[in-house]
């Protein structure tokens, strides 16, 4: 099922979409898309970032990970 969104323009912006031939609904269609796909991939990236850091508080010193990462901590 479909909903109806409606949008109020400036008469001067309707006049140049209809000049140019440009599908108002086919635009809005498209960018409300890609805006809900990029918070999607924003908010799976939020979440990746935070297990990421979950990962690395938990990795134990003595692990080689741990042991690797205090090795190069110690060059700089």
């Amino acid at each position: 099922m479909n909903d109806t969104v409606s949008v109020r323009i400036p008469r001067e912006i309707k006049e140049k979409l209809r000049e140019y031939n440009i599908n108002v609904s086919e635009v809005i269609r498209t960018c409300l898309h890609d805006t809900v796909r990029r918070e999607e991939n924003l908010r799976r990236l939020k979440e990746v970032d935070q297990e990421l850091q979950l990962t690395r508080r938990s990795t134990p010193r003595g692990t080689a990970v741990g042991l690797i990462r205090e090795d190069r901590d110690l060059e700089h």
